[in-house]
């Protein structure tokens, strides 16, 4: 009797249940994860114009990749890899300059950000560090460092005695050959000696001991 009565409920069930088809939900492409990884070298000359290759995932629609304050344009893109060339190492000059980023050629850490065609951007873990590895870097930092600010510990300061801008260039292009060469025997001012041992006279007015 039991079993009957399962049966019957069993049937009801089935007759009055109808099944219909569900429609189809249209799923949108996923969008990838861009991850941008590394740069080949991680250190280079502040002169800038060394080539490098950025390797990643997803990368491909990148348009800038930027070196601390300085963005420039890839050479090529693939998923995988962005060809780049380094701009100099550029800063924010302040004063006449109302503020632009131009090239200061100095040392330093930068940022790098990857930007993509959609506006978003992604920064890398590791720092890219420009430093004067080259003799036209090393002329180039030291001169717009020391232009308005004496170096007096390296090349003492002549304007005591009729100006330091002989002294100065000197300076400049003894970066330029680097301390493994020296300056030069031109170079050499005569009053040189003297003057570090007479600080407070003046050659031109104090005699000079032989």
């Amino acid at each position: 009797m039991r079993m009957k009565i399962k049966t019957a409920i069993a049937l009801a069930f089935a007759t009055s249940i109808t099944i219909t088809s569900v429609p189809s939900i249209a799923i949108a492409n996923p969008i990838p994860i861009r991850i941008p990884l590394a740069l080949s070298e991680e250190k280079g000359d502040v002169m800038g114009g060394q080539a490098l290759t950025l390797s990643g995932y997803h990368i491909q629609d990148t348009t800038e990749v930027c070196f601390g304050e300085k963005c420039v344009t890839p050479d090529s893109t693939s998923p995988s890899e962005v060809k780049v060339v380094t701009p100099p190492h550029h800063g924010v000059q302040g004063g006449n300059a109302n503020n632009q980023v131009v090239p200061d050629y100095q040392k330093g850490l930068v940022t790098v950000k990857v930007k993509y065609s959609d506006g978003k951007s992604s920064e890398l873990r590791n720092q890219y560090e420009y430093d004067a590895l080259t003799p036209r870097g090393r002329q180039m930092s030291y001169t717009l460092a020391h232009w308005n600010k004496y170096d007096s510990n390296r090349y003492g300061n002549w304007n005591a005695v009729g100006g330091d801008c002989a002294n100065f260039v000197s300076a400049a292009l003894f970066e330029w050959l680097g301390p493994e060469k020296g300056a030069r025997a031109e170079w050499y001012n005569k009053y040189a000696d003297w003057v570090a041992a007479n600080p407070t006279k003046n050659p031109f007015n104090d005699p000079m001991e032989s």
